[in-house]
């Protein structure tokens, strides 16, 4: 998962959004994650913080099929979208650090429960390695 600023972008007919961050990548974010911001279709949009991933994604042909290669296979090209919207970077971090908070307490928790069974460390150690 990557994070960066979005610093300014543009609408879609759909009401879908294009941000931009400072080295110019272009981020795909729903209408229904700008809503989330308090954002609606044609609002100046910019300055808040995503977390985004880069999807694999079908095309269309012009008639709004599904565009497909020579020997049937769906044609899929990439798109950096956004996972979540936060109004601000401490927002985000925050975040951030609550899913890292999760993966701790998770071990905190099969630690305990396990040396409370009477289990080896070995036996510990396996048991973090599938929980986690």
């Amino acid at each position: 998962m990557q994070k960066t600023n979005v610093l300014r972008g543009t609408w879609s007919a759909k009401g879908n959004f294009t941000g931009k961050n400072i080295s110019g990548e272009r981020i795909f974010i729903s209408k229904s994650l700008m809503a989330d911001l308090g954002y609606k279709p044609g609002d100046d949009a910019k300055g808040f913080a995503v977390a985004y991933k880069t999807e694999m994604i079908g095309q269309l042909d012009a008639n709004g099929e599904a565009l497909v290669d020579s020997e049937g296979v769906a044609v899929k090209v990439p798109r950096v979208e956004a996972t979540a919207v936060f109004r601000t970077i401490d927002e985000l971090t925050d975040a951030f650090a609550s899913e890292g908070q999760i993966d701790i307490d998770i071990k905190r928790k099969v630690m305990s429960s396990a040396k409370s069974a009477g289990l080896t460390e070995r036996a510990v150690e396996s048991l973090l390695s599938v929980a986690i």
